[in-house]
């Protein structure tokens, strides 16, 4: 993500002017970067937290991918943190090309419908631990927001 995901801070770097560089979820003075749009924004933590996940205060990716991998327990981890991470995009796209509020109800819903494509395309194999996954994580976590 360093460098090829196009956040505020680096289209700046660009020198393409913006008329704000900070955050589109959080609406704080914090700038845009990939650690902050993902990992330390208000807004995302409570979205990671939404599906059960606590976040170590380390931006360094390697680091974060063993934590969660290990927090996960599951074989198609990384299909559940790219989902995540498209999902936080996409509610920041909405944010800053439509208007649409970002919410932690807008990226469960995201997730939902983006993990689903994920559970078409999965090993057969994987169907049990990705149906008693979604289980836990998303519905039993919907409730108890």
């Amino acid at each position: 993500m360093h460098e090829k995901l196009n956040t505020t801070v680096h289209l700046r770097r660009k020198h393409m002017h913006l008329e704000d560089y900070t955050c589109a979820l959080c609406h704080s003075q914090t700038e845009e970067t990939w650690q902050h749009l993902f990992l330390f924004c208000p807004l995302t933590q409570a979205c990671w937290l939404s599906l059960g996940f606590i976040l170590p205060n380390d931006d360094n990716i390697f680091n974060l991918l063993e934590h969660l991998r290990t927090q996960l327990q599951v074989r198609f981890f990384m299909e559940i943190i790219v989902t995540i991470l498209w999902s936080i995009w996409e509610i920041r796209n909405d944010a800053i090309f439509t208007n649409i509020e970002p919410t932690v109800q807008s990226f469960r819903r995201i997730f939902k419908r983006e993990f689903a494509w994920v559970i078409l395309r999965a090993k057969a194999s994987y169907q049990p631990s990705i149906s008693q996954w979604i289980e836990v994580h998303v519905y039993f976590f919907s409730s108890s927001l």
